[in-house]
């Protein structure tokens, strides 16, 4: 015995409608986490001196949200000039948000990890936890 249901276009355009709504609200939250992680790293002073800790940058736009398997970003520090620390700070949030751009169905993904692909994130992790500061805030 065999059944057919035959959905009603209004039906269809309100699931469409709530998978909209869900995928906005998953990308306006990794906005949110993008942003939390970029000023977490700005604004969390050297332990040597009262400044931000960011030196070269090459931590700060190390960060990438990815699905599933991917190559994340990593920059080293070795051999960087020192930089302006807002210049790079912009430069990892545009760097983030293109990242969330570039996911299609937020929702309907299994998970999206933030990463820092530098060598020296787990000691700057160890130091300063930034991603215990995102936690703290996101879950």
């Amino acid at each position: 015995m065999d059944a057919t249901i035959k959905v009603k276009n209004s039906f269809k355009k309100k699931l469409d409608r709530l998978s909209e709504i869900a995928d906005n609200g998953v990308k306006e939250e990794l906005h949110r986490i993008a942003d939390t992680t970029i000023n977490a790293s700005l604004n969390t002073p050297s332990r040597v001196g009262g400044s931000s800790f960011v030196r070269s940058g090459a931590y700060i736009t190390s960060f990438s949200f990815n699905v599933g398997a991917g190559r994340p970003r990593g920059y080293t520090l070795h051999g960087r000039p020192q930089a302006d620390p807002q210049e790079r700070a912009n430069v990892g949030r545009q760097q983030l948000t293109a990242d969330i751009d570039r996911i299609q169905y937020p929702s309907e993904v299994g998970f999206i990890q933030l990463r820092n692909n530098a060598p020296h994130a787990r000691s700057v992790e160890k130091w300063y936890h930034i991603f215990g500061q995102v936690r703290n805030l996101h879950g």
